[in-house]
């Protein structure tokens, strides 16, 4: 079944100024480190987010209402880190392919002051001068 979803990629909401948003320095990163199977997976895993929101296939929950997409690929471990809010509104922010299993501690740092941030009305967007709209996703 599709789902009508949308998928934001945020900036961290001390770093307005910067050029692109945390999830495309990272995939810039992994073009420099020519891990394109892992890339590859990782847009596919988006795609399938946008499509079927949390009934994704690859979606693992973390805590909160943070998740990461996560599957195994020639190159590593692909994992995409995103916040789930409500009406299949998503909000991925980094990414990563690792060999290890755990999760980047940076990253996930990252997470909750970006959750904190949107639960606040703070902005994680430059280009507009009003906090994007926000809702927490119900308790399931």
């Amino acid at each position: 079944m599709t789902k009508n979803s949308w998928v934001y990629c945020p900036w961290h909401p001390t770093q307005l100024t910067r050029k692109r948003p945390l999830l495309v320095d990272d995939f810039l990163d992994l073009v420099k480190q020519k891990k394109f199977v892992c890339l590859k997976k990782m847009i596919s895993m988006l795609n399938g987010l946008n499509t079927f929101g949390l009934e994704s296939l690859h979606v693992k929950p973390l805590f909160d209402a943070i998740y990461e997409l996560k599957d195994r690929t020639s190159d590593g471990g692909a994992r995409v880190y995103f916040i789930a809010g409500e009406d299949n509104e998503f909000y991925a922010f980094h990414a990563e392919c690792k060999k290890e299993s755990d999760a980047d501690e940076v990253m996930l740092s990252d997470a909750i002051e970006i959750l904190e941030a949107l639960e606040a009305g703070q902005a994680v967007f430059p280009m507009s001068n009003t906090p994007h709209r926000w809702r927490e996703r119900s308790k399931l």
